[in-house]
């Protein structure tokens, strides 16, 4: 079994338990993202956007990275866009400025959506 399908599993049973925390939804879209399931990616995070969010300071930007990409992987480019735009403003944030993974989020979901999708593909 993969990493990834594992995490998948265990952030699965995780969910089950605490249905409400953000955190442990933010593993399983992500994980749903990794084995390539888009569309249950976008689903779960974007519950998991809205738990994490902090108030007047806006989203984690392990959310907003992967709603981009889960949108870009759906040819949903307006949305995908529009999710890349809120993660560099949030990673302005001093919080994340300096936040190693936030930062490598923020690579990923860049080089993704600047990659022009193949002909035919969803």
């Amino acid at each position: 079994m993969s990493g990834y399908r594992k995490a998948l599993r265990y952030s699965e049973e995780a969910c089950q338990l605490e249905p409400e925390n953000g955190n442990i939804l933010n593993t399983l879209g992500v994980a749903y993202y990794r084995v390539g399931n888009y569309e249950k990616a976008l689903d779960v995070l974007s519950r998991s956007v809205k738990l994490n969010a902090i108030p007047d300071k806006g989203s984690h930007p392990a959310d907003l990275a992967f709603l981009a990409m889960a949108h870009q992987q759906l040819s949903h480019a307006k949305e995908a866009q529009a999710q890349l735009q809120l993660l560099r403003e949030r990673i302005k944030d001093p919080r994340w400025a300096q936040d190693a993974r936030a930062q490598g989020f923020l690579r990923e979901a860049e080089d993704l959506l600047a990659k022009p999708k193949p002909p035919g593909s969803k």
